[in-house]
């Protein structure tokens, strides 16, 4: 495991991982989550992988929990998967409207 790209992060860190690369004039596809387990049996095709809690989806999915891969085939790069805070979670859904005040996410 310690050879995958984004290895290393643990149970209780906030993960930001993009869908895609970000690219100029696009707006930034990514997820940011909870970890809850790693290397959970219920990985999709058994991936390396942090299983999280969904606190903000970029793609407007309902989903509430996810997995981000340590690595991937395709499209890999190094700023992928990095961990951040929950104020960024909070900066986040006040400027979509998704909450009103900073009391709005634990």
């Amino acid at each position: 495991m310690e050879n995958m790209r984004h290895a290393g992060y643990e149970i209780g860190d906030i993960l930001k991982a993009y869908h895609f690369k970000p690219m100029e004039g696009l707006p930034d596809q990514f997820l940011i989550g909870k970890v809850t387990e790693i290397n959970p049996d219920d990985a999709p095709q058994n991936c390396q992988c942090y299983k999280i809690d969904i606190y903000h989806n970029t793609l407007n999915d309902s989903s509430t929990e996810g997995w981000i891969p340590m690595e991937v085939a395709f499209f890999e790069f190094d700023s992928r998967v990095s961990k951040t805070t929950l104020d960024e979670v909070r900066e986040l859904k006040i400027a979509d409207g998704t909450i009103q005040t900073w009391k709005d996410v634990a």
